[in-house]
């Protein structure tokens, strides 16, 4: 499209266990901000900004389509990047999604704090929809979901999450959960 080529790789998610899926959020963040390979995430950063526009990971857990008390949920890692950068851009979602890093606890640590922040800043403007998330949360499990990673039950497990990885030994058992979704992830 105009130059750019986008690309998607989507994996339905696994069976995760209730701690794993608290984290989920917290692991499409670090997906693409740790480092990968034998790379840190400094240069894993300045390769991504040398071949891509920009490289996310997301998940979306919606009530499935034939009973919304089912739920359906999937991984994306998305990128974009000019068509000249397509084979690199390929190699770069392979690496990102094969060699992530989990072992740069300090990284992972500024992750959760810059989105603590984020997270409480945007309350004042997502009010209203923080509310209807809260609403809702006792309709579907999917709803229940979205509330607990999304919502304000979120909000409150970030901070806490955030002030809990001031212990080293938290800090590692967190980067170690997420390395087991990871696994799970690659397994799917």
């Amino acid at each position: 499209t105009n130059g750019l080529v986008y690309q998607q790789i989507t994996c339905k998610l696994p069976a995760l266990s209730d701690a794993q899926l608290k984290v989920l959020p917290y692991y499409c963040i670090c997906l693409t901000e740790l480092g990968a390979g034998d790379r840190d995430y400094l240069a894993t950063q300045r390769w991504q900004a040398e071949v891509v526009g920009a490289i996310h990971a997301f998940s979306s857990i919606r009530g499935a389509s034939d009973d919304v008390q089912a739920i359906d949920a999937y991984l994306t890692l998305s990128s974009k990047a000019l068509t000249r950068n397509n084979a690199a851009l390929n190699e770069l979602m392979q690496t990102t999604l094969l060699a992530v890093r989990f072992d740069e606890h300090s990284r992972i640590r500024e992750l959760i704090a810059q989105n603590r922040a984020r997270r409480e800043q945007s309350i004042t403007g997502n009010g209203h929809s923080l509310a209807m998330t809260a609403s809702c949360a006792g309709m579907s499990p999917a709803a229940k979901v979205s509330h607990q990673l999304g919502g304000l039950e979120g909000i409150a497990a970030v901070k806490a999450l955030d002030t809990s990885l001031d212990e080293a030994k938290n800090l590692t058992d967190f980067a170690t959960l997420l390395t087991s979704i990871h696994q799970l992830v690659l397994q799917a």
